[in-house]
């Protein structure tokens, strides 16, 4: 069985607003060379060298010297893409590392700033301002060997107390953004005091880095959010011809039944679903399955079959759906038998395909998923749970040919092929036609290319 590796989307020592939910946690990938910036302190101080995870004098990260506060009021902003663009936001947690290779740009470090998403194609720091969402952070951590302190208005962060050290770095987790396509890139937006010199500069000559000339030096940038997909933790299958055999060791997963009926197969698979952050923004579950092998019986055929999900109910009285290790077509667990052989399930019907191709070994099967499972996994995020489901062929015993599927498991070939939930944020018909009328309907209606790597 294949358990999920679960890491804290907060470091160590972060102060969080409310329970701490521990949650799987994906790097998110930067595509250094299209890093662009609105200005930066030499070919050694770009954006680029923010994120190309190079520590040197020629490569020392992004600055702005000659363009700061006192020098020239302005802010200045940084636009990371991402190497893959993220389908969904959940909580990010940004880390920006203030520390100078050379040791020579000492206390320039970023005393105001806000963070952004986009999802238009081939952002850049020209780009015009009404492509970005400003993003909201939810919780502000920030480790410093001098005590420095922020405060948070909206999604601007702005140091407020604290003696400078030389060197430094933020912890910033922002929250779940509803946004209707795949996120493609972030943006820094280092801001100068407006104020200046009205007022005067309430950082030093008006910012937006604490060095004295009001320059920082950002010489590193990571992100980590929460993944949209969930993979089964729980998968194994039930077969009518072995009535009273576990299955839980088999390389794969069998659905499916032969022309006469017999035998019949049905796949069980559980998923952790406290794995997920709170409060996920979505309205579309689907069901990857990745095909294993074909079968050799004789008039094996898949195209045109239909593949429905379902829910397992409890057993109340036992507290229990089914052990992975003990079910069979007979039995939720050794000494406890189903309703009906072949497994309790609720006939409301979760998600469902059917297949208009002859799947091949390594074609993903994706069942979409309906309004009661984007419900069923809400329910389950919010509390904790493990969701149990049913894979069955539609309409099994009565097909015209012989129709078996076999995928992989939670514990055969990679990460990627186990079978997976994967949530998306898709536009509301309302939504859709009025970007439709801002012209962005040839967006819109693209379909995405799901990697199976």
């Amino acid at each position: 069985m294949r358990r999920v590796c679960l890491i804290s989307l907060v470091g160590a020592g972060a102060i969080c607003l409310g329970a701490v939910k521990t949650v799987a946690s994906v790097a998110i990938s930067f595509s250094a060379g299209a890093a662009t910036e609105t200005h930066n302190g030499g070919s050694a101080l770009t954006a680029e060298k923010a994120v190309d995870g190079v520590f040197t004098s020629s490569s020392r990260g992004w600055a702005i010297s000659g363009a700061t506060g006192a020098n020239n009021v302005a802010s200045q902003a940084a636009v990371f893409p991402l190497s893959n663009p993220l389908e969904l936001i959940y909580p990010v947690t940004f880390t920006l590392v203030f520390n100078d290779p050379t040791g020579a740009a000492t206390k320039h470090i970023l005393g105001r700033f806000e963070l952004y998403a986009t999802t238009a194609e081939a952002p850049t720091a020209a780009s015009d301002e009404s492509i970005w969402t400003l993003l909201t952070p939810t919780v502000a951590n920030f480790s410093s060997t001098g005590g420095l302190q922020f405060n948070v208005d909206g999604g601007r962060v702005t140091y407020s107390s604290g003696t400078v050290p030389n060197f430094d770095s933020y912890s910033v987790t922002v929250d779940a953004v509803n946004l209707v396509r795949p996120v493609t890139a972030f943006r820094l937006k280092a801001l100068a005091d407006e104020n200046y010199p009205a007022i005067g500069p309430s950082l030093p000559s008006a910012g937006p880095g604490l060095a004295s000339n009001g320059n920082f030096l950002l010489s590193g940038l990571a992100a980590t959010g929460g993944s949209n997909k969930v993979t089964a933790d729980i998968a194994t299958f039930i077969r009518s011809d072995q009535a009273n055999t576990n299955h839980d060791l088999t390389a794969y997963l069998l659905s499916g039944s032969a022309n006469n009926g017999s035998p019949r197969s049905r796949t069980l698979l559980g998923f952790d679903m406290s794995t997920l952050a709170d409060n996920p923004v979505f309205n579309r579950v689907e069901l990857d399955l990745t095909v294993k092998q074909l079968d050799g019986g004789a008039g094996s055929v898949l195209l045109g079959s239909t593949w429905n999900l379902y829910g397992v109910t409890e057993d109340t009285a036992n507290n229990l759906f089914f052990s992975e290790t003990q079910v069979t077509w007979n039995s939720r667990a050794t000494g406890i038998p189903w309703n009906t052989p072949g497994g309790d399930f609720d006939p409301l019907l979760l998600a469902s395909v059917t297949l208009d191709w002859e799947p091949v070994v390594g074609d993903v099967i994706t069942l979409v998923g309906t309004g009661a499972l984007t419900s069923a996994v809400s329910s389950a995020i919010a509390d904790d749970e493990t969701l149990y489901l049913m894979l069955m062929q539609g309409g099994e015993g009565t097909n015209s040919a012989r129709r078996f599927l076999f995928v992989h498991s939670e514990s055969s070939g990679t990460l990627a092929q186990a079978p997976t939930l994967r949530l998306t944020q898709i536009p509301e018909p309302l939504t859709t036609l009025m970007l439709l009328g801002a012209g962005l309907a040839a967006s819109l209606m693209r379909r995405r290319r799901r990697s199976e790597g």
